[in-house]
């Protein structure tokens, strides 16, 4: 893993500096960063929250889940729970078959375990793969209802209260008909992101 330092008074000059911890592993993606922490999966699909700026690791508990396998649809997200000063790991994990197919778990840095919260209302299956985006207590997905013909929004789990909810884009987004197929946060601001021509175009929520 390498760390870019961004001087905002010179955007030409940035070096990218080897981070090496002790848990040195293979790491196969970033899930999320919260604070300066970051959320890592390594090859063998073990979870690490890694401190880049004291090097320190912290390696999750393994998550029993026998659908975890389905890694092609299973999503993860990480953010800050104000209520008791904690940080959350949110796993969905896709179930095949089921109502709802989507089975939440949540890991509480305090308690270091993973506990079953419920399911998803939602149809998480058009943002496989993706990262969940912690904005103001919540982490975000696109969804869709479970109804085929429903247009994509974005669902938001609040952390603290461990609710599902519902977030409307803008109209406009619809009527341009474009495939947004990302969500960000720019400038304070959750945003959708969508290519167009390999060009990025970004909406502001």
């Amino acid at each position: 893993m390498y760390s870019v330092h961004f001087d905002k008074d010179n955007l030409c000059d940035k070096s990218a500096s080897k981070l090496r911890f002790s848990c040195c592993g293979s790491w196969s993606k970033v899930w999320g960063s919260c604070d300066g922490l970051v959320l890592v999966e390594d090859a063998w699909r073990t979870m690490y929250l890694l401190n880049p700026t004291t090097l320190e690791s912290k390696k999750l508990p393994a998550l029993r889940c026998r659908f975890r396998s389905h890694v092609i649809r299973n999503l993860y997200g990480f953010g800050y729970d104000s209520s008791c000063d904690d940080y959350a790991v949110v796993f969905m994990c896709y179930q095949p078959g089921l109502k709802k197919e989507f089975c939440v778990y949540v890991y509480t840095l305090k308690k270091n375990v993973w506990e079953k919260i419920g399911y998803s209302p939602y149809d998480h299956k058009a943002d496989s793969l993706s990262r969940g985006i912690f904005f103001k207590g919540s982490l975000h997905w696109l969804a869709k209802n479970y109804n085929r013909r429903c247009r994509r929004f974005i669902s938001a789990l609040n952390i603290a209260k461990q609710e599902f909810s519902k977030v409307s884009p803008p109209t406009a987004v619809y009527r341009a008909e474009l495939l947004y197929s990302k969500l960000e946060v720019h400038e304070g601001c959750l945003c959708l992101t969508a290519l167009v021509a390999n060009v990025h175009m970004t909406v502001e929520l």
